[in-house]
């Protein structure tokens, strides 16, 4: 008698898996073509990457990638392509993509050994930025042995905190957003803002940053990287098709240009290693 009972549970518990396993073989790029929608995470609080202009608007340099992604998108699927964005932080950002919430992640993101266990990153990588330190020019910070005993503002969940604060003895302070964080330094609750240094160049070009500078040598440059939901290998061959295109192109060269970010040596290499296998 229970054996049987057994049989048909099995059966049925089967039997409704079904749906839902079908749903998990899915290709993002299935649902995209069949919604006519593409659900990106992205960022606003990292000018001049990701941010709100005075209208409310989101602009930025991942901004302009993203709408280059649904242009190509909508040529491939022979549809148009709509963009949702739904903004993401530092904290969030893997999770939701984990979650399904998105289907696609361009948020600043640096492309580590530990985060390509858990997400699929895109190759080739489309950004690279290394850590330096915003602090004002009055506080006289020459090197990173300065630091040793003093509180530097961090942001939460940035993969350099534990390891540089160990290194050099300073004391993280970490802030949800890098607002809060830049005010923090601003208001003199802090040495210093530990960022990456493409997004503390671009602040320094504002007058409201003329005292300030990022005095040291730059620790730990690592790509950036786009990612999508493991299992979703249509999606990510088409964007790395995408990526391949940027850096032959010099799309990333432009848009440093158009962005008043400083040429940085990591996308010039890039962009020369690309033409050169074309």
């Amino acid at each position: 008698m229970f054996g049987a009972l057994y049989k048909k549970l099995i059966l049925v518990a089967a039997t409704l898996a079904v749906p839902f396993a079908a749903h998990a073989a899915d290709d993002a790029l299935d649902r995209i073509k069949q919604t006519g929608k593409f659900v990106v995470g992205i960022k606003v609080d990292y000018r001049p990457f990701g941010y709100r202009n005075e209208k409310g608007e989101m602009l930025g340099l991942e901004h302009d990638l993203v709408a280059d992604i649904a242009s190509r998108l909508s040529t491939k699927l022979g549809k148009k392509i709509e963009v949702e964005k739904v903004v993401v932080t530092a904290q969030n950002r893997m999770q939701f993509l984990q979650q399904g919430r998105i289907d696609f992640m361009i948020a600043t993101m640096n492309d580590t050994p530990e985060r390509r266990k858990i997400i699929d990153i895109i190759d080739p990588n489309y950004y690279a930025s290394g850590v330096n330190l915003l602090t004002r020019k009055s506080n006289n910070i020459k090197n990173w042995e300065d630091l040793k005993g003093k509180t530097v503002c961090t942001m939460q969940g940035a993969w350099y905190n534990k390891s540089l604060s160990e290194q050099y003895g300073f004391v993280p302070q970490a802030y949800a957003g890098v607002a809060e964080a830049a005010q923090a330094t601003f208001d003199n609750r802090c040495v210093g803002f530990l960022d990456d240094d493409a997004h503390g160049g671009s602040l320094l070009l504002g007058t409201d940053w003329s005292g300030f500078e990022m005095p040291l040598q730059t620790q730990s440059e690592a790509p950036w990287g786009m990612a999508v939901a493991q299992g979703n290998p249509a999606l990510k061959e088409f964007l790395t098709q995408v990526a391949t295109d940027w850096h032959r192109k010099g799309t990333l060269v432009e848009l440093e240009k158009k962005w008043g970010i400083k040429p940085t040596k990591w996308v010039q290499a890039m962009h020369a290693k690309a033409k050169a296998a074309n």
